[in-house]
């Protein structure tokens, strides 16, 4: 088998040429669409498909899903402009695409005088665990860090 560029190897099969046709004019479909889209939501468009003459579009939020759906005849007038007719533009959420966010963890620190207080009120505790409690918390936030 020769070895060449992949594009060589596509334009050779007839089927991964037709697949290379249709994910270029997805990709040019989503373009038009994010450039007539505000920045936020055009962000959260990441896929398009055509699917019996309505064009689905993946997004990676609810709140990108609503606005475009609200924006769609708009939107179908900005893909009749540039050459694609649809019947109807079908947001739909895909949750494996979702940018996640860091959680990140609560950095709660106490000062010497709440450690101080805290102390004091181990001190007055009448109730063994509940103290025992609270001397761990103190002995927590007094540590080093």
């Amino acid at each position: 088998m020769k070895k060449g560029p992949v594009s060589g190897f596509i334009g050779q099969h007839r089927v991964l040429k037709d697949a290379a046709a249709r994910v270029g004019e997805y990709n040019q479909i989503l373009k038009t669409l994010q450039a007539a889209l505000p920045p936020e939501v055009a962000h959260a468009c990441v896929g398009a498909a055509w699917t019996d003459g309505a064009l689905m579009l993946a997004v990676t939020s609810a709140a990108a899903a609503t606005r475009i759906r609200y924006a769609a005849p708009e939107l179908r007038i900005v893909l009749a402009q540039a050459g694609w007719e649809t019947t109807a533009i079908l947001p739909r959420v895909q949750g494996s695409l979702r940018e996640q966010k860091p959680i990140r963890a609560k950095d709660l620190t106490m000062n010497s005088a709440a450690c101080d207080a805290f102390q004091a009120l181990a001190d007055s505790v009448k109730d063994e665990k509940l103290a025992k409690a609270i001397l761990t918390l103190v002995k927590h936030q007094r540590r080093p860090r």
